[in-house]
Order: structure tokens, then sequence, then C-alpha cells
């Protein structure tokens, strides 16, 4: 791995985690604190306010220690060897989420305990609203998700590219060098081979595939209408889904861009040094600018509501979330829903057909890992 993108793509992931992890509450569904449901009417008092104040300050000396020790250990590497630095990137990585799940579920458990103390809570009001809308919006809807379709028209990259691979193929030197792989370099002089060939439109459709798949559960996804007004409420969710869908929607194009070019290179034997740091920091950036219109929106819309909002919809189910951070609810027949704290979707854990869905992007990670390790050998 090159040193500036192996620098960049350290330094992007903390990024993202630090601004996910400082603006936690920010970001959590709405009357979430902690992952903890508050009525809305005690979202001001000072204790809460306290307890986020002390979280950040914890949480961003963490990450200015892991910031430097990151980088330090990334410039003090032997960033030649691709191997190494992928384990000390993964290694880095995984031993970040850890921390930030730790420190949070410390104040989890301390905002849980405020809550009880102070009988935080409404003991005759508990409220259960559907609406349908928002899995089966109307077609003059003005927010919306994108239609799962867009996606499909992502699978054009790898038709097109594969159908050049076919015809080039037999052109191609029988040893020849390729210096990027799905994952990481391959050795200088490799044998021409259909699957090294084949691996960028291979990747390409996967994950069209699975993004298609995504969009499609992320529109047919339970929806939290847990607090805040009936109506207020439903329009926030529409545009956070809106967002959602369009963030993926980009990623992926960018994402089934760069593999276009990597296979051009491989096809047609150009560099592509330059357009590679171009498509790191065009991700980036572009992640970046997500996670800022998502802190500015919060899960579900949050951060949109108006002051005066009144919480129609208040029900305390702390109960069904573990750690604030994991549904597990038998009476649910949902088995994809909105995650209470951060942004995005998880999986109802009492629903057998979330583990299936788990196991299966298991299989297909490990499966891409173990043909690429093939690959690079």
């Amino acid at each position: 791995m090159d040193r500036i993108i192996g620098l960049v793509t350290v330094n992007s992931f903390v990024i993202v985690l630090f601004l996910v992890s400082y603006f936690l509450n920010r970001l959590s569904n709405n009357g979430i604190f902690f992952g903890v449901r508050f009525p809305m009417e005690h979202f001001g008092e000072q204790e809460l306010l306290d307890l986020d104040k002390a979280y950040k300050k914890i949480i961003s000396i963490v990450y200015i220690i892991l910031f430097i020790a990151m980088n330090f250990i990334c410039l003090k590497a032997n960033m030649s060897n691709n191997e190494v630095m992928e384990w000390i990137v993964a290694g880095m990585s995984i031993g970040t989420m850890l921390i930030s799940n730790v420190i949070f579920i410390i104040y989890h458990f301390k905002a849980k305990r405020l809550k009880k103390e102070n009988g935080w809570t409404y003991k005759k009001r508990n409220v259960v609203v559907t609406d349908t809308t928002l899995r089966k919006p109307k077609k003059d809807e003005k927010f919306k998700s994108l239609n799962s379709k867009w996606f499909l028209l992502l699978l054009a990259f790898p038709i097109v590219m594969g159908t050049f691979t076919l015809i080039r193929f037999n052109q191609l030197p029988q040893v020849m060098e390729i210096s990027n792989s799905t994952f990481g370099v391959v050795k200088p002089h490799t044998l021409r081979g259909k699957l090294i060939i084949f691996q960028f439109p291979l990747t390409q459709f996967f994950m069209g595939i699975l993004m298609y798949g995504i969009n499609i559960m992320i529109n047919k996804s339970k929806v939290d209408l847990n607090s805040g007004s009936i109506e207020g409420t439903v329009i926030r969710k529409k545009k956070f889904r809106r967002l959602g869908s369009m963030m993926m929607f980009v990623t992926a194009l960018q994402m089934m861009l760069m593999f276009s070019v990597i296979q051009g290179s491989i096809l047609w034997d150009f560099d592509i040094t330059i357009i590679n740091y171009i498509f790191v920091i065009s991700l980036f950036l572009t992640m970046i600018a997500f996670m800022v219109m998502f802190i500015r929106m919060g899960q579900g819309g949050r951060n949109l509501q108006k002051t005066e909002e009144k919480d129609e919809l208040y029900k305390d189910d702390d109960d069904k979330w573990i750690l604030g951070g994991f549904y597990f609810n038998k009476n649910d027949p949902a088995w994809m829903v909105e995650k209470r704290t951060g942004v995005g979707w998880t999986v109802n854990f009492a629903n057998p057909k979330s583990w299936i869905a788990m196991v299966g992007l298991i299989i297909f990670i490990i499966v891409n890992i173990l043909i690429s390790i093939a690959i690079s050998k």
C-alpha cells in the first residue's frame, strides 16, 4: 500500500469515527441519549448536559492519543510491505472501535441510572404508531428515498468492463504486472488467468447487487416512531431516508468508477497512480460531506425537529435494546430497524432472518478475501 494512500485511509477512518463518537447523541434517534429513551421535556436537564460534556471531553482526549499513535506507527512501519500495512490498519481500526464502544457503554449505564433515580419517564403514556407511507411512498411524494432500480443501473459498469475484458483477454501477455487487486497488491510477475483478470468486474457486480439489496431492505425496514409529534416525525424520517439512499448511491458510483479505471489500466497498461489519489481523496471528501449532513440532520432527521413540537409518540422501550445498541424483540416481526444510537440501520437479533442475512454477508466478505488472497499468491 502506498504511503500516502495508507495515511489518508487511516486518518479518514479515525476522523469519521471521531465525528460519529463525538456527536453520538446528536446523531442518535429522536428522544435517545446514550442509548436510553428520555421524554423530550427532560433533554435540557443539567445532569444530562453535564454527562454529555464529560463524555465529549474523554472522547476528544482518547482520539487525540489514538490519532498521534496511529500516524506514528504508520510512518515507522514498513509501508512497502502491503500485508504488514493491512494488518496494522485492520488492528488499529478494530481497536479504535472497541475503545469507542467501551466508553459508550459506560455512559449508557450512567444515563440509565440518572433516568431511574430521577423518574424521568411517562408512566401512563406509551403510544404505538405506524405509517405505511414510509415503506410504500406515494408516486407524488416530495421526500422519498431513491428507487432501488437506480442501483441496478450500476450493473452497467461490470457488464461494460467485463465485455472489454473478454475482448482484450487473449491479447494480454501470459505473464504480466498487476499493481492493484481487490485486497492489496499483487506480486509484480503474475500469470494471466481469468480469476485475476476478471476480479474487478466481478467485484463491481457483487457490489451492485449488494447495494441494490441493502436499499430494498432499508426501504422496507421498520421506522422508529417513538418520540416527538406524529406529523413532524414522519416528515423527518422521509428526509433522512432520502439522504441515506443518496449517500449509498454516490459512494457506490465512485467505487464503480474507481474499479473501472483500475480494470482499464490492466487491459490497456497505463499508470493510474495520480488517478488513485484523486479517487481516494474524493471518497474521503464525500464521506466527510455526508457525515456533516448527517450530524446536522441526526438519525432519522432528529435535529430537524421544531422546539415547540409536542412529545406525542413517547414509548419507553429501553428493555428491548441491550446495552442501548442491540435490538432484541421477539414480538416484533421486523428484522431490520433504525439504529438507536448513531446513523444507519441494524437488525432485530430475535428474528431468525437477521441471522441468515448476517451469516450471508460474512460468507460474502470471507469469500472475497479468500479469492483476493489466492490471487495475490
